[in-house]
């Protein structure tokens, strides 16, 4: 880029060795005099460098061509041997290394550099400006990073300095590495085509960037055998101002024209615009062929147009102007002054629609190379002048600026690495990307509260938040192109993690995802023990020291309810249903999985008798023992939701002992029994105690039979039967279910 602004003719390298000149040095200083740098590399490579050489100059002259033609690498090689030899007596080299140290990423190292070379030249501007800023590069990193996209058009060559005009993009293109070229159309700086002005037209897209069609050069009246570069347009498109190499357009072979040093300059020209076509071409009249012209940029009033020169007058290599058309003439260009131009470089001038003033600038202290800014010019007063840091900023060279009337998107050019060629033309996006988190019932997709929520970049925790009563994060800002994990946890629910992309799509800056957690959940199963079917309207009391309130519920139609519950929680279950014995209750201790089932299965009632196996008496006694107690309140429980039902509660005794006696002790065992069914709030009138002795063995033991124990002790029960058995159940199939809303259930 640099070399089609600055065509700088160094010969600095007078001999006078003593030895004889190899004439391939000879060679290579010569092309080195012409700026044929790319030429003069593999002769430099071949003959004057390396172990043998015996002239420093050679090596200067190397690092010199590395610089100039991007090869920053094999130039921080050469300038450090350089930098080391105790014969080196230019300390400008030192400076030269530490601004390739610095395109380089290697602040610290160039830092380092800058301070020798002050030591020799204390008062260089650029010195001092870059100084500060290898000392602090901190301040240039910007959180807030632009979409920056490498553009289709480019090539393996140098492509840069975007202009937009009616839907046309504009821009200057050596056209690509073109193989076949004749050696006098090549550019003996890079070894490449001479640059051209190119067009490509630009299509909106609904769903991210612009599109664009392939480029194609502007006509032969435009572009010459030699370079046109950088151009601006005025508001009404029917001007545009253009950089292009100084020659004689009346001679057949359009010679360039050369200053006093013979250098081939650029001058600025203008053209009409009709119908699409340049007509008028003319240069303008503060041109001159003994300094270079270009980068023209009109201001929005445009009436005054600034542009960068190495005219006479300024304070560096190169400075940026300004020049006023009072509407017949142009006046006479003005430097920005110090505000702007340093003792380094300043070129690529351009305003947005704001008239917010950019360039490029290798002295004001920035990231490396060429770094551009921002500035406010009123007038002659230039204020406000900023480094655009990272944003747009590397450490290489950033240049040719221009921000679109949206603001939020435009164009600049560069050399960082990873581009397709020397320069590139790259857009960017300045927009903030957020990412907003839902978190919902994986198994009813409702919001989930107070889920806590966090969102990670690699290993490095980004952002914790909380789920509102939406299921909702607040919308936090991320990095396109990059890949966050997000994890959701609630006591109650299995984590959930996964990965999100933000996709580089500048028309959906909020980028959602939902996080669907899983709920803890432990399913009842009420079934009839004999039959396996489901029991509906089952009432179920679920208890737990780890949630406050006990829950009463009924089953659906399946026989089913589901808990939420809680990771490593114990909770009782009981279940009772009309027509049914209550079970004993259930204890059930959570383990982190989807769901823990439970099934509890209930005992129907019939018109036959019912035992009830834990009611035991001390021998020749009828009172009701402790361990007693759990089965007779089975017994109430059903009495309690069954009030219609009419109970024969009997006892039985073994064939041991006299007939009468087993008589009278079973009545009074099953009237204790009754009694503190009675006595527990059961309807006296709806239980009847029978004591049928020894007359309904289970088993053959009878008098006179000789049986063991556990054989006398099968007799020797309690049982109940419901006698109007058959009427409850034919009346309880006839109810509707229990319309349960079941609020602390899940679903």
């Amino acid at each position: 880029m640099r070399k089609f602004f600055l065509p700088i003719l160094i010969s600095i390298y007078s001999t006078s060795f003593a030895q004889v000149i190899p004439i391939a040095y000879q060679q290579a200083r010569d092309l080195y005099n012409r700026l044929a740098y790319s030429e003069a590399i593999p002769l430099l490579l071949k003959e004057c460098t390396g172990n043998k050489n015996r002239f420093l100059e050679a090596d200067i002259m190397l690092a010199d061509c590395y610089k100039k033609t991007n090869q920053y690498d094999f130039a921080e090689i050469e300038y450090g041997i350089i930098c080391q030899d105790v014969r080196l007596k230019d300390d400008k080299q030192k400076l030269y290394y530490a601004q390739v140290l610095q395109i380089n990423g290697k602040p610290k190292e160039a830092a380092a550099w800058y301070k020798n070379y002050l030591e020799k030249y204390p008062n260089d501007i650029l010195a001092q400006n870059q100084l500060k800023a290898c000392q602090n590069p901190a301040q240039f990193i910007r959180n807030k990073k632009f979409i920056i996209s490498n553009l289709p058009f480019n090539t393996d060559g140098y492509d840069f300095g975007a202009a937009i005009f009616d839907k046309k993009l504009y821009y200057t293109s050596t056209g690509g590495k073109i193989k076949g070229i004749k050696e006098k159309e090549l550019d003996v700086w890079t070894g490449e085509h001479y640059m051209n002005l190119y067009a490509v037209d630009i299509f909106k897209n609904d769903t991210a960037s612009d599109k664009y069609s392939r480029a194609s050069l502007l006509p032969n009246n435009v572009n010459t055998k030699y370079n046109e570069g950088p151009l601006c347009f005025n508001k009404s498109g029917t001007k545009v101002y253009f950089t292009r190499n100084q020659f004689n357009p009346d001679l057949k072979k359009q010679k360039l024209e050369v200053s006093n040093n013979k250098e081939a300059n650029l001058s600025i020209f203008s053209a009409d615009i009709q119908n699409g076509n340049w007509t008028n071409i003319k240069e303008l009249p503060f041109n001159n062929k003994q300094y270079s012209c270009g980068h023209p940029a009109l201001d929005e009033a445009n009436n005054t147009l600034f542009f960068s020169s190495t005219m006479p007058g300024g304070y560096g290599a190169a400075d940026i102007w300004k020049v006023k058309y009072d509407g017949e003439k142009w006046e006479k260009p003005t430097n920005l002054g110090t505000s702007i131009n340093t003792n380094g470089e300043e070129m690529f001038p351009s305003f947005d629609h704001e008239n917010n003033f950019y360039f490029a600038s290798d002295g004001l202290g920035g990231l490396g190379g060429l770094d551009i800014f921002s500035a406010k010019i009123n007038g002659n007063e230039v204020s406000e002048v900023k480094n655009l840091g990272s944003t747009v900023n590397s450490s290489y060279n950033d240049f040719g600026y221009l921000l679109n009337k949206d603001k939020i998107t435009g164009f600049f050019s560069s050399n960082r690495p990873k581009g397709k060629g020397s320069d590139d033309v790259y857009r960017f996006v300045d927009i903030e990307f957020k990412l907003k988190i839902t978190v919902v019932n994986k198994q009813t997709k409702s919001p989930i509260q107070d889920a806590n929520v966090v969102i990670k970049l690699k290993d490095d925790i980004k952002n914790k938040f909380v789920s509102d009563a939406n299921g909702t994060t607040d919308a936090i800002p991320v990095d396109a192109g990059k890949t966050y994990s997000l994890e959701a946890n609630l006591e109650g629910y299995i984590s959930a993690t996964t990965t999100k992309t933000i996709v580089e799509n500048e028309k959906k800056p909020l980028q959602e995802i939902t996080l669907e957690i899983q709920p803890l959940v432990m399913q009842v199963s009420v079934i009839n023990a004999t039959t396996k079917e489901p029991i509906r309207n089952a009432k179920i009391i679920c208890t737990s020291t780890c949630q406050k309130n006990d829950r009463t519920n009924y089953t659906a139609e399946d026989g089913k309810i589901n808990y939420a519950v809680i990771d490593k929680c114990s909770y009782n279950v009981t279940a009772s249903a009309k027509t049914y014995l209550a079970d004993a209750s259930k204890d059930v201790t959570i383990a982190l999985k989807d769901t823990t089932y439970v099934v509890i299965e209930l005992t129907q009632i019939t018109e036959k008798a019912i035992a009830l196996n834990n009611i035991y008496y001390d021998f020749n006694k009828w009172d009701i023992r402790p361990e007693a107690e759990g089965d007779l309140k089975m017994l109430l429980n059903f009495m309690e939701h069954n009030p219609e039902a009419i109970v024969e509660l009997s006892s039985h005794t073994d064939a041991r002992g006299n007939d009468d006696y087993n008589l009278k002790l079973s009545q009074k065992r099953a009237t204790s029994a009754v009694n503190w069914l009675v006595s527990h709030g059961a309807n006296p009138t709806k239980i009847k105690p029978v004591g049928y002795g020894e007359k309904q063995p289970v088993n053959n033991c009878t008098n006179n039979v000789k049986c063991t124990e556990e054989e006398h002790q099968q007799n020797r029960r309690t049982e109940f039967k419901v006698l109007n058995a058959g009427e409850i159940i034919n009346s309880k199939s006839k109810e509707d279910i229990i319309v349960d809303p079941c609020k602390n259930c899940l679903f």
